[in-house]
């Protein structure tokens, strides 16, 4: 009867080291630092803008690099303040969730890397982006569909509509992969 017993799974430990095994002490919660999050959020948003700000360069005159670059700051800081505020939130610490965010940004990340396919997306993205400031923006029409001779604010614009684009078809993206990780974690069950 014993022996039975002690090949239950469902048996309570019966010493401190059996117990120590079975459920591995869980790491204490650690917050990220300001600045750790200024160097992630810096990486992230300069990797993954850098089709678009290659494409931008090339069709818009070197005064507009400074909106552009300032438009990628906005991101960065908004990045920043949205991941620390939102670390200890409990819907952080799921590891779900987690897991969709890393595969979601690491994604992204070597997408702009790989140049064409970050350029693809990106260009298609930037022309939406293009259309949508221009019936905001008046200066942004003009003779060039693509936006050629736009002032700063213009830029700048169309920086932002084009980050808040991309991050919406991210979004997307990520709402796929949480879904099959959720799908897979169910059938490991």
């Amino acid at each position: 009867m014993l022996e039975s017993a002690a090949q239950n799974p469902y048996a309570p430990p019966t010493t401190q080291a059996e117990l120590l095994a079975e459920k591995p002490v869980a790491e204490a919660f650690r917050p990220r630092t300001w600045l750790a999050s200024l160097g992630i959020w810096t990486l992230v948003c300069i990797l993954s803008a850098a089709p678009s700000f290659a494409w931008g360069i090339s069709t818009i005159s070197q005064g507009q690099a400074l909106a552009m670059c300032l438009g990628v700051a906005i991101f960065i800081a908004g990045y920043v303040l949205i991941d620390q505020g939102t670390q200890r939130m409990s819907w952080r610490k799921n590891e779900a969730v987690r897991l969709t965010f890393k595969i979601g940004y690491i994604t992204r990340m070597v997408i702009s890397i790989i140049f064409p396919v970050g350029g693809i997306v990106d260009m298609f993205c930037g022309l939406f982006s293009v259309g949508i400031a221009s019936s905001i923006y008046p200066s942004i029409g003009g003779a060039d569909p693509l936006g050629r001779g736009m002032d700063f604010g213009a830029a700048l614009l169309t920086t932002i509509i084009q980050g808040v684009v991309l991050n919406a078809v991210l979004g997307g993206f990520m709402i796929i992969v949480l879904g099959m990780i959720l799908v897979v974690q169910r059938l490991g069950q």
